[in-house]
């Protein structure tokens, strides 16, 4: 009878148990793949990173690092000015090398995305100018990130375009929401001569086109719009890519 009763007893537990450590899995699965909660982690885990490394000097490369990764935390949280002043500071304290310089470049490409976000062009296209002589500077002429660099320039005219009062796109009137798009379609063209067929280009080429084809929609010329859509969406299709032109 007692041993009756103590297999019953692990029995139960085990029944128990079970669903209770299925159910710890599924919701530490959930909060795995939760990008919010992920987010409010990191945010957290930045902070205190970043309380910390603002003690070391400035130039140290943790207190680099520090700054930048709370910076990206702000501006995935939609902080647009706390990023911009958090990737300004990282910029502002970034030690000069004689060196191509990675870290230097990835801070400026991001506070230009940011700018963009915050719908300040002009500063926006201050820095991707920037960072194309910069690396205009270290690289070799046909370097694939000069081609990058453009295309950021294209792209950042392209949305300043968008955000003026539309005209009669056959009209082929020289206002400034022309005159931008026509400036957007120049970088976007200098920029995929920079782009082979080569897998590692695909993707930047891919950006481009699919920007030229909206430039070239907007500006009336559709046939060659259809041309810039089918060779975009070829490179994607390559790649496997969920995101494509409409």
């Amino acid at each position: 009878m007692i041993i009756r009763i103590v297999l019953l007893a692990l029995f139960f537990a085990y029944v128990v148990r079970a669903p209770m450590d299925f159910r710890t899995k599924v919701l530490e699965a959930s909060i795995r793949d939760n990008p919010e909660l992920r987010l409010l982690r990191r945010q957290s885990d930045c902070e205190r990173g970043f309380l910390e490394a603002v003690k070391l000097p400035v130039g140290d490369k943790l207190r680099q690092q520090a700054i930048s990764d709370l910076a990206l935390v702000r501006w995935r949280q939609l902080k647009f000015q706390d990023a911009e002043n958090l990737y300004r500071l990282a910029l502002i304290e970034n030690k000069p090398s004689k060196d191509y310089d990675q870290a230097l470049l990835s801070n400026m490409l991001k506070l230009a995305a940011v700018y963009r976000d915050e719908s300040k062009f002009a500063e926006a296209r201050s820095v991707y100018l920037a960072t194309l002589a910069y690396d205009q500077k270290f690289l070799s002429k046909s370097d694939t990130r000069i081609g990058r660099d453009l295309s950021n320039l294209g792209i950042n005219y392209y949305i300043e375009a968008c955000s003026k009062d539309r005209v009669d796109p056959a009209s082929k009137m020289k206002d400034e929401r022309t005159s931008l798009m026509l400036k957007a379609k120049n970088y976007l063209d200098q920029s995929l001569k920079f782009f082979g067929d080569t897998p590692e280009n695909q993707q930047l080429a891919s950006i481009a086109l699919s920007n030229r084809c909206l430039v070239l929609r907007d500006l009336g010329e559709g046939e060659a719009a259809k041309i810039d859509k089918s060779r975009a969406n070829r490179l994607d299709n390559a790649e496997q890519r969920l995101c494509k032109l409409p």
